[in-house]
């Protein structure tokens, strides 16, 4: 029962006593805030943009080195590989031609 009155008494006396807003209050208390409870900076965009570049890169990069490590030569030449009997086939008919006019 006592506690119940002294609760009755608090919150009465709580409910009666709204202080005035002081802004340079406000400001002291942020600062103290700030001195001894920081948080933690979001770094959600630099996270963001480091990920959206490193999908950018890593597949830009790889392109670019196998374009430079010589899979596209090694096309050209199976293309002249197939190529090459026909062109054969070519060369020893001019060679004939070449023969039958002397």
């Amino acid at each position: 029962m006592w506690s119940e009155e002294m609760d009755n008494r608090i919150r009465g006396a709580a409910e009666n006593d709204t202080p005035a807003y002081d802004d340079k209050t406000w400001q002291g208390m942020e600062f103290l805030l700030d001195k001894h409870l920081p948080q933690k900076r979001k770094r959600r965009g630099v996270i963001l943009f480091a990920l959206l570049g490193l999908l950018i890169a890593v597949p830009g990069t790889y392109m670019i080195t196998k374009l430079s490590s010589g899979e596209h030569i090694v096309a050209e030449q199976k293309q002249q590989s197939a190529a090459t009997p026909s062109d054969e086939a070519g060369i020893k008919q001019n060679m004939s031609l070449r023969l039958s006019r002397t």
